[in-house]
């Protein structure tokens, strides 16, 4: 029985760390990318599907047409209307593309919707099968 229980646990460690690797990634800037910020119109139809399916939780998505990349992000439901998030920067490394954003709320007295809220922005720029990196 002790055995048995042994060898079940040292199966379960094997499935576990054959599907983990460790690869570095290049975290050095090679240099800024073009993009532009698009409104509801200029997100393909696909990804527009998947971002009001997911936008109630933080969420990253991507999508390409092999000419275009469309990276759409949101930081989840937010209390109320008034919240908008901010492009800081769109890089490239070795590995990746880097993209960071910053959640901005309603200034003080601000009127706002008082209805919960889910922000999201969406960038187009030059297509790459590179993964996507998103620090916010």
């Amino acid at each position: 029985m002790k055995r048995r229980r042994i060898l079940c646990v040292f199966s379960v460690l094997v499935l576990l760390l054959s599907g983990c690797s460790v690869r570095r990634i290049d975290g050095e800037k090679k240099q800024d990318l073009d993009y532009k910020t698009l409104d509801r119109l200029g997100i393909p139809e696909k990804l527009w599907k998947e971002v009001e399916e997911k936008k109630e939780e933080p969420f990253l998505l991507a999508y390409g047409d092999g000419e275009q990349l469309y990276i759409a992000m949101g930081y989840g439901e937010q209390e109320s209307g008034g919240y908008s998030i901010q492009i800081e920067e769109v890089c490239e490394t070795e590995d990746a593309v880097c993209i960071r954003t910053c959640l901005t709320g309603p200034d003080e007295g601000e009127k706002v919707s008082q209805e919960p809220d889910c922000p999201y922005a969406t960038v187009a720029t030059e297509y790459t099968e590179k993964r996507i990196l998103w620090e916010r």
